[in-house]
């Protein structure tokens, strides 16, 4: 009998130790952050800004130009459609118009850097410029927190990192785009002047093509439109800055939001502003730095 109750007694002690060390141990409730530490090297990448519309009859060849880099290099090629002239253009386009003066449509600029003597290029050159871009050496990096807030809002955070110390006027944009974009009427259906060319992929898509799905719309700009400074002091190696965003999806399909974020060298003229980096990730998911 009294080996029976000494054996209870172990068993109660161990019983009530456990529930101690539980209570004394408790889960630290601050959050993992899915971004880590800024590496050393970043992968450079490339930004492709197109000039489109519903209305520019030669634009379908230029969606297929970018989509054909992109498809190319699916990792470090980042495309966006900025809209003139129909339901999808937004004030930003104004504000590169006057900045880098749009030649026609579709043209586009490829990280924003000189290509040939020139900035704003005919979609036969988008290839080669993002070829020399892509062959570049990144001197920064950037990565992505996003997150839906509750139906119609998200949540994002921008880490820019940098891995030498850099001098001049450094800025972030952060754009949102959208795939699959349609819409009934002239506003939306693409005009095609290549419904009557066998060797196009548009060949008797019709003209306008009605239901025509837009691909990489720029939708939303979250900085100031020319960018927002990041402080000098800011830049730091082995530091990340960063920037947070909490914006409306209002009249946007949010299973086909992208977010895009970019750091420029924003310089005196439109021959000297350049995209160092871009990085881009599926909104409510997170891209670390690569």
């Amino acid at each position: 009998m009294k080996k029976l109750v000494y054996f209870i007694a172990v068993i109660a002690i161990a019983f009530t130790g456990c529930k101690k060390d539980e209570k004394s141990d408790p889960v630290d409730p601050t959050p993992v952050s899915p971004i880590s530490a800024v590496p050393a090297t970043f992968t450079q990448k490339t930004l492709i800004e197109e000039f489109t519309g519903a209305w520019c009859g030669y634009c379908p060849d230029g969606a297929t130009k970018m989509q054909s880099i992109i498809t190319a290099h699916p990792e470090t090629a980042i495309g966006v459609a900025v809209h003139e002239g129909d339901a999808m253009q937004i004030s930003l386009y104004s504000e590169l118009d006057n900045t880098f003066s749009v030649t026609g449509f579709p043209t586009g600029m490829v990280s924003r850097k000189v290509y040939n003597g020139d900035v704003m290029l005919d979609r036969g050159m988008w290839a080669g410029a993002a070829n020399g871009v892509l062959a570049s050496t990144a001197k920064c990096g950037l990565a992505i927190e996003s997150a839906l807030s509750g139906t119609d809002s998200a949540a994002i955070t921008v880490h820019c990192g940098f891995n030498e110390v850099l001098s001049g006027d450094y800025r972030l944009t952060v754009y949102l785009i959208e795939d699959s974009v349609t819409g009934t009427g002239s506003q939306y259906n693409q005009r095609n002047y290549y419904n009557t060319d066998p060797s196009s992929p548009f060949y008797q898509k019709g003209d306008p093509i009605v239901g025509y799905k837009h691909n990489h719309v720029l939708r939303k700009v979250l900085t100031a439109d020319a960018g927002t400074a990041i402080p000098a002091a800011s830049i730091i190696v082995g530091t990340a800055y960063k920037v947070s965003f909490n914006i409306p999806l209002t009249g946007m399909n949010k299973s086909n939001v992208h977010v895009i974020a970019f750091i420029t060298k924003y310089g005196t003229t439109a021959l000297t502003h350049k995209v160092e980096n871009v990085q881009e990730v599926k909104l409510d998911d997170d891209k670390d730095w690569d």
